[in-house]
């Protein structure tokens, strides 16, 4: 019975039944209908909650207004003490009334009085309106939703201590109950219209300033505070005066964790006046108008921004430097500085100073990071135009670091950069890494050290720490090398060049891929490679070609192992023709210049020379029409003359060398001539031998001609020392010694001289058909002694 009762399903007690009776119960508790149930109740409750809600608040509305309000002029002195608790001052009003505006009660106020410390009116108001905020009924303390004051007289002072009072009332205190400056901040919006204001400043000790026309709003909003203020100064001092201010802080008397932004506008401002109310981050006077911010956080400034436009005005932007006199500047400026970073920016920035400088508009941004962690310092700048020639001029009046500024001094830097776009990082004050772009016209800097000088350059740069590349052109420039041409700077009328440069090994390398250049002298190419040294003046490999050169101009171009002799013996000497393909190769480390030694290097100038003219010694007669070679190799010169003449005498390989520039500056001149003996005694007449033997054989007249082999030695440094040698050989020549005698035929002989001597060796003729013999030379005394035998008896 047990078994067949637990089977059956009469008896209800099988298992599946039950589990099936368990689902259908946990479906019914989990479905729809059950989830939208719960929530409808809940809704029916807040309905109801809202609907006596509503009820109560309209009863207590048409209360408030129908009841309330119109008693509330009975209440005259409560509200009259509830503000002089709000102010920590006495309040008296002269007549109250209310009115309902939106959700808000309305009072009107007239004849509201605050008094001072010692009992006596500080402020009076003949009109202001005030909405009550509902939060003053939880508080009971006044909260005012608006307060609007028409038309008031303020006084505003500050004392010596520094303590600000409004209408008597402090301004700042230590925060406490009675605050001026905390009720302030704890209304939701105060609106002034019409008002007069002065200002009295004892700690400045400066002239009471006052306001006329002053429009004054304020709005709180928990720790938010903005306020706006627009007022008319006196007419001297400016047109409109316009302060606002977004600020967050909450505390008064704890300045310092505020943070915000002011701005303040002047228009039509005589900028100096204003300096006894205002300090101004630097000094300037003048006329003009500026809008300013100024960002602040933690106590400090941290940003500041101003646009401005002045004329006449003079500016100091540091005690110890010079005024800028401006006859009219404008644009932006931007300084901001905030962890760390500092960021300096100008847009539309152009000036036009009175003795003459003048920016054109100008765009720039500076950017500069400290260095963090293992990040590097890093900096950015960006202009569109930068004018080096005013940034030059004016670089002793910016606050620039005194070693920045005496080195942009030394360089006197000149042109401008526009486009530039410059980034770094640096480490311990060394570049890490860097990148340029830009583009430069009429660029110029003075030579400095060991780093050339050029004007006029054009063109563009850019790339990196790894390498870049470089064009240049330029009309009317000029390159200023003082290591290789120390007293010359080369003129170019035209150049155009590329190339590049690299870092291998960290050093520097530039490598010119072509250059054209021509001026007044000369025309040529050049191409070439120069790598710098970390403890040395660096290694080239240089060449060089000029098509054609003005002869009168090689000494220009005589680099500085060339000593100042040397170079002078040639600008003095080289004084006309033509010099055809000069080239230049100059290989090797610059150390060793100039190569004394061909394992150090290599240093070659030749040039063919075309119809020159050869001026050696002072004093001694030219050489014209030289034809042939000019060479500079190692530390000497040589000069190779196959052709060229004196006066009418042909010459023949003249030579002329100086073995060494700096050691042995002794120039050698060697040649031989040949052409009419009268020439030849015109060479002596014209040099200084004729002084030597008294103008001996200034009346001779001779017809025939001869040879001449001569030798100079010229000591550069003592000219006056030079040494000649010389000796002049002839046959057949007609000789007329004086016109009272008779005349010497199929004369011949040698003719020997120096500098101060003069002799006649084997000299023969013939005297009315006889035969003579001829010698003599010069006396101690200058005379000299002809002696002539023969058969006349001479």
């Amino acid at each position: 019975m047990r078994r067949a009762g637990r089977a059956g399903p009469a008896a209800g007690s099988s298992p599946l039944p039950r589990r099936r009776a368990a689902i259908r119960v946990s479906t019914r508790r989990f479905s729809l209908p059950a989830l939208l149930h719960l929530p409808r109740v809940w809704l029916r409750r807040l309905g109801v909650v809202a609907l006596v809600a509503y009820f109560a608040g309209g009863l207590a509305y048409l209360g408030l207004r129908h009841g309330v309000l119109p008693q509330v002029p009975a209440y005259r002195s409560e509200v009259a003490q509830l503000l002089s608790r709000s102010l920590g001052r006495p309040v008296t009003i002269g007549s109250l009334s209310a009115d309902w505006q939106g959700l808000h009660p309305s009072l009107r106020i007239g004849g509201l009085t605050i008094l001072d410390a010692a009992g006596q009116p500080a402020l009076s108001l003949d009109h202001v309106e005030a909405e009550p905020a509902w939060v003053s009924l939880l508080l009971w303390r006044l909260r005012l939703n608006r307060l609007e004051i028409d038309s008031p007289d303020l006084a505003i002072r500050r004392q010596a201590d520094g303590q600000i009072y409004v209408a008597g009332l402090p301004v700042k205190s230590d925060g406490g109950r009675g605050d001026f400056a905390e009720w302030l901040l704890d209304q939701r919006r105060i609106v002034i219209r019409n008002a007069r204001l002065e200002w009295c400043d004892a700690l400045r000790q400066a002239d009471d300033l006052v306001l006329d026309k002053l429009e004054f709003r304020l709005e709180n909003s928990g720790s938010h505070h903005r306020f706006g203020l627009r007022a008319q100064p006196p007419s001297r001092l400016a047109a409109t005066l316009d302060v606002r201010g977004d600020l967050r802080g909450r505390d008064p008397s704890r300045l310092a964790d505020w943070r915000g932004e002011f701005y303040a506008g002047l228009d039509y401002a005589d900028l100096g006046a204003w300096r006894q109310w205002v300090d101004y981050p630097l000094a300037v006077d003048g006329a003009g108008g500026v809008r300013a911010w100024l960002e602040f956080a933690d106590g400090r400034i941290n940003g500041v921004t101003a646009d401005f436009a002045v004329r006449d005005a003079r500016v100091r932007l540091a005690r110890d430097l010079a005024d800028i006199p401006l006859s009219r500047a404008a644009g932006r400026l931007r300084y901001r500085d905030e962890g760390g970073i500092v960021e300096a920016s100008g847009r539309q920035l152009s000036l036009q100073s009175g003795d003459g400088m003048k920016l054109a508009p100008t765009d720039f941004f500076l950017r500069l990071q400290d260095k963090t962690g293992t990040h590097p310092a890093r900096g950015e700048f960006i202009a569109n135009r930068l004018d080096l020639d005013v940034l030059s001029r004016l670089a002793g009046r910016l606050p620039f670091d005194p070693a920045f500024r005496e080195r942009l001094a030394d360089l006197s830097p000149a042109g401008q950069v526009a486009p530039l776009n410059v980034k770094w990082s640096a480490d311990g004050g060394r570049l890490v890494a860097y990148t340029v772009d830009a583009r430069f016209a009429r660029l110029g800097i003075a030579p400095v050290g060991a780093w050339p000088g050029f004007s006029g350059l054009s063109g563009r740069i850019e790339g990196n720490e790894r390498g870049g590349r470089f064009q240049l052109t330029g009309r009317d420039a000029s390159l200023d090398l003082p290591q290789i041409f120390p007293e010359s700077r080369l003129a170019l009328a035209e150049l155009a060049a590329e190339g590049a440069w690299s870092h291998p090994g960290g050093l520097l390398e530039v490598a010119l891929a072509s250059a054209s250049f021509a001026n007044r002298d000369a025309r040529g190419t050049a191409s070439g490679r120069y790598r710098a040294g970390r403890d040395t003046p660096g290694e080239i490999d240089l060449q060089a070609r000029l098509s054609e050169a003005d002869s009168r101009a090689v000494w220009r171009y005589m680099p500085g192992v060339v000593g100042k002799t040397a170079r002078d013996w040639l600008q003095r000497s080289l004084t006309g023709g033509r010099a055809v393909d000069a080239r230049l190769v100059l290989k090797g480390e610059l150390a060793k210049f100039p190569f004394r030694n061909p394992k150090d290097g290599s240093f070659r100038v030749t040039a063919r020379v075309v119809d020159g003219q050869l001026d050696y010694a002072h004093g001694w007669p030219k050489i014209e029409g030289v034809s042939g070679e000019l060479i500079f190799e190692g530390a000497g010169m040589t000069i190779k003359a196959p052709r060229g003449r004196i006066f009418g005498a042909e010459l023949k390989d003249v030579t002329a060398v100086l073995p060494d520039f700096e050691r042995d500056r002794v120039l050698t001149i060697h040649g031989t001539a040949a052409g009419p003996t009268q020439d030849f005694l015109r060479f002596i007449a014209d040099s200084p031998v004729a002084d030597s033997i008294n103008h001996f054989t200034d009346p001779f007249r001779v017809d025939g001609s001869g040879s001449l082999d001569l030798q100079l030695v010229l000591p550069l440094e003592k000219l006056a020392e030079s040494k000649v040698r010389g000796e002049y050989q002839f046959a057949h020549n007609r000789l007329q010694v004086d016109p009272a005698l008779p005349p010497f035929t199929d004369a011949g002989g040698r003719i020997g001289f120096t500098e101060n001597q003069l002799t006649v060796k084997n000299g023969v003729a013939r005297v009315f058909g006889e035969a003579v013999s001829v010698a003599g030379g010069t006396r101690p005394d200058g005379s000299v002694l002809l002696n002539a035998q023969g058969s006349l008896g001479i």
